[in-house]
């Protein structure tokens, strides 16, 4: 599987970031992602929402979600702020990454620190009242 980051050995094979125009290995990403990890690890499968982009953050910290059993749902980091919130209100994640700043994040939520300084991480106070099926890895939104 792609997540499964078995390039990491071959340091001829690299990944190129254009929002830094810098390459890295396999090796650095899988060091990434297993920060990323750290940041998610739980006992129990949570929901994850990501707000992503074409980010070398927003791969790792996918990457990390799904190599660490969380259900991500993602969404466009551009999303309109209002739109966010209702969001929350109707998904009601127990994790948010790439919020923006940290005034984005709405009440029951407390920010926590992340692998990267440019990614807002924020931990809803209160568990799930539901648990997710653990054949779910992905959720994805559709226009209609």
């Amino acid at each position: 599987m792609f997540w499964d980051l078995d390039h990491r050995a071959d340091r001829s094979r690299r990944l190129y970031d254009a929002s830094t125009d810098s390459e890295l290995t396999y090796q650095d990403l899988f060091d990434l992602v297993t920060r990323w990890e750290n940041v998610l690890r739980s006992e129990r499968r949570q929901l994850v929402a990501l707000f992503c982009d074409n980010s070398l953050a927003s791969i790792a910290a996918y990457l990390a979600a799904i190599r660490s059993g969380q259900t991500v749902i993602l969404f466009n980091a551009a999303t309109d702020p209002s739109l966010r919130h209702r969001l929350f209100e109707i998904y009601w994640p127990e994790i948010i990454i790439g919020v923006g700043e940290p005034s984005e994040i709405p009440k029951g939520y407390s920010v926590c620190s992340g692998p990267s300084a440019s990614v807002t991480v924020a931990r809803a106070d209160e568990p799930a009242c539901q648990p997710i099926a653990p054949e779910t890895a992905v959720l994805l939104s559709t226009s209609g």
